[in-house]
């Protein structure tokens, strides 16, 4: 078994050499190495402008993650309209990505859109999202907003907005 361990380990890294030259090989690399979350940011808006420049189905689905993980950041940094761009950008390239739809929501409300806010969380609250912990929606924007709560991330001026987000969600 550790042989086997051994061996796939230097079959990835071999697999690697071939990828040197590739910027969105490096980007991603560069990425999972990076801390700090700014520059991870700014990494991931590198690798969505790489990805952007190719035309194929792949590249398509990764920049549809790229997108994916670019918004999750750009809560942290408070960059709500950036974000609200990004989901709506990643679901039109990948309609079947369960997590884009779970940022569009709290983007709007964050950036004091309430009225369309809600009407995204009511468009797929009851929609099964198919994860053990979240098995609709609903729980994963419960679960985001006690995130953003906890992170300090929410705007005081959102307070009320996110009360009323949260009012929805429990069925009151």
């Amino acid at each position: 078994m550790d042989f086997q361990n051994r061996l796939k380990w230097v079959q990835n890294a071999l697999s690697d050499l071939d990828k040197a030259d590739d910027p969105i090989f490096l980007l991603n690399a560069r990425i999972q190495n990076e801390p700090d979350t700014l520059l991870k940011y700014q990494l991931y808006t590198s690798l969505c402008d790489t990805l952007r420049a190719k035309s194929d189905s792949e590249q398509k689905r990764a920049l549809s993650d790229a997108l994916t993980n670019r918004a999750w950041l750009g809560f942290f940094l408070k960059k709500f309209e950036e974000m609200e761009s990004d989901v709506r950008e990643g679901m039109a390239l990948a309609p079947k990505n369960k997590y884009l739809p779970s940022k569009l929501a709290p983007a709007l409300l964050l950036q004091g859109k309430k009225d369309a806010a809600l009407a995204e969380y009511k468009k797929w609250m009851d929609k099964p999202f198919g994860e053990p912990n979240f098995p609709t929606y609903r729980e994963v924007f419960l679960d985001d907003l006690n995130t953003f709560e906890k992170a300090g991330i929410i705007p005081p001026a959102r307070a009320a907005d996110v009360a009323a987000a949260r009012k929805l969600l429990a069925g009151k």
